[in-house]
């Protein structure tokens, strides 16, 4: 029996596709609502998406709860998750292929790292 790899911790720290996808709706929502997008309100996404991407729920429909608390933190209502919630099942189709493919990556080039990869499976 082959040794087992475990997959990296970044499986559920690794949130790609739900970092990129709060970005692009909270500039959304703030553009909709006129809100002027200053370096200190992108500095406040940034932090606050790095923080809902660890602690972000691996339910479907969980970036919904995380928009909700981001959006008022730019001034921005929490009411305003309805204008994308239509739209959220193509988005979480989108999302889960980033974060899927990034976790692929990673747990490839640890075990490439660790020559745990077999690299004649891997290229046929």
């Amino acid at each position: 029996m082959g040794q087992i790899v475990p997959l990296a911790l970044g499986a559920t720290i690794n949130m790609d596709g739900s970092c990129i996808s709060l970005m692009i709706t909270s500039l959304f929502m703030a553009k909709i609502f006129g809100i002027p997008v200053t370096g200190s309100i992108i500095t406040t996404i940034v932090i606050a998406i790095m923080v809902l991407s660890v602690g972000s729920p691996g339910v479907p429909g969980g970036n919904l709860v995380c928009m909700t608390l981001l959006l008022p933190q730019i001034g921005v209502p929490a009411e305003a998750v309805s204008l994308v919630m239509g739209l959220y099942p193509i988005m979480a189709m989108m999302q889960t292929c980033a974060n899927v493919t990034g976790d692929a990556v990673v747990t490839t080039i640890v075990a490439k790292q660790e020559n745990l990869l077999d690299m004649k499976k891997y290229n046929s």
